[in-house]
């Protein structure tokens, strides 16, 4: 880990388009606030207007040790693309480079992760590391379906016995995994 100077995507505000597609706030005419939290605390809010093909983002920005607010209008263009089994998926077209992406990152200007040269948290562990953290990030999926943290958890009421039973193996298998890929990088290290 030590070298990585890169910043990661955790560290900044994400605008998903996915979100507000779900939560229909694509629709042309519309205007709302959306704000952001960290454990809790407000860190920022963005005005959002909408038009046919494209949003008007409008915030606040106080880049690096500036005393006065700058307020940002910009505009991000939306593209849609045809799914396979009907329907469409709208993406935004990156102000800077016209990449299509799900998600831009806030900075003074919204722009792809490739624009604010960012990467994503999981690129910061060693090559060594890497495989022990997808053990450990697929042990965490399959506990947080199970609704338990314990080694043997219960079956929750509402899961089949059959998709439990999958689970459950599945959960011991990538725990005796991750446990023997520990105990292989801790010996190689010492």
């Amino acid at each position: 880990m030590t070298g990585f100077s890169k910043s990661t995507t955790d560290d900044m505000l994400k605008l998903d388009i996915r979100k507000l597609h779900k939560d229909g706030l694509l629709k042309q005419g519309l205007y709302y606030t959306s704000d952001w939290s960290r454990n809790g605390n407000p860190i920022g809010s963005i005005s959002i207007k909408t038009e046919y093909d494209r949003i008007c983002l409008i915030y606040r920005n106080r880049s690096g040790n500036a005393i006065e607010w700058e307020n940002i209008e910009t505009f991000v263009n939306i593209t849609w693309t045809k799914c396979n089994y009907g329907g469409y998926r709208p993406w935004f077209l990156c102000p800077k480079c016209y990449r299509r992406v799900a998600i831009l990152y806030g900075g003074k200007y919204f722009l792809c992760r490739h624009c604010h040269n960012l990467a994503y948290e999981s690129q910061k562990a060693s090559k060594e590391a890497r495989p022990l953290d997808s053990y450990l990030c697929r042990i965490e999926k399959i506990k947080k379906r199970l609704k338990s943290s314990d080694y043997f958890p219960k079956r929750p009421k509402y899961m089949h016995k059959k998709n439990y039973s999958k689970l459950s193996y599945e959960l011991f298998d990538l725990e005796t995994k991750f446990e023997s890929m520990a105990i292989g990088l801790l010996e190689r290290n010492r």
